[in-house]
């Protein structure tokens, strides 16, 4: 029987152009419910999986990575021309009436809150979904869900082998930003062009000038810390 998952954050628009909901949710559970895009994503690199799963190993006080980029159609959920213009006319249209009042409604195969705080200034939203329906599409940090996918196969399976295992790295709150794309929009081509713009548009921090940023800052390494670790 599947569970539900429900994803809440802040709802608003990025940059001014795109819906994004942005918030915090087990890694694990991210991972259950998105994949990868096979068309523009790299072949997964399974030396690159397994550092992740040694690091996901580490002290909290150095566990950080940026927010996880997934994607969400309305096609791929199954929303109705019905659903679609609800959403798009109701809870996000800015000019509409009704923008901030609180709704609640049934999009597809997810079930859709939106609230209003503080006036127009704070918006937020949750959707749940079932955690067999694989409906997200990784954008950026398929490799981080990947190592997460490992961690939740091997605690589900010691789980039902009666063996205790510590869920730990599987459940711990990482951000993400999922952005909302409308019914019939070209969602696939967007997605494609968002992960080349995220990874190759970016400058790379060479090996060079991260080793020289780490030994030149003594008050945060210092010698003895640098020969220990």
């Amino acid at each position: 029987m599947a569970n539900k998952i429900e994803l809440r954050g802040v709802l608003d628009r990025a940059l001014g152009a795109r819906w994004c909901l942005r918030g915090f949710a087990p890694m694990g559970s991210l991972a259950k419910i998105s994949q990868s895009d096979t068309v523009y994503q790299r072949p997964p690199d399974e030396r690159h999986v397994k550092e992740l799963l040694k690091f996901y190993s580490k002290d909290l006080d150095n566990l950080f990575f940026p927010e996880l980029t997934l994607g969400l159609s309305l096609d791929v959920i199954g929303a109705t021309d019905e659903e679609d213009g609800w959403l798009y006319n109701g809870p996000l249209n800015e000019k509409s009436e009704n923008y901030t009042k609180y709704w609640q409604h049934k999009v597809g195969s997810i079930f859709a809150k939106f609230y209003t705080l503080q006036g127009e200034a704070f918006r937020t939203a949750s959707l749940s979904f079932t955690d067999d329906a694989r409906c997200l599409c990784r954008i950026d940090g398929n490799h981080r869900l990947l190592a997460a996918e490992e961690l939740l196969n091997e605690y589900e399976a010691k789980k039902n082998q009666g063996m205790g295992i510590d869920p730990d790295a599987v459940f711990r709150q990482v951000p993400f930003c999922l952005i909302i794309f409308k019914k019939g929009e070209p969602w696939r081509r967007v997605s494609a062009t968002y992960f080349t713009n995220i990874n190759f548009k970016a400058l790379p921090l060479s090996a060079e000038l991260n080793v020289r940023g780490i030994v030149r800052n003594t008050v945060a390494y210092p010698d003895d810390k640098l020969f220990a670790d």
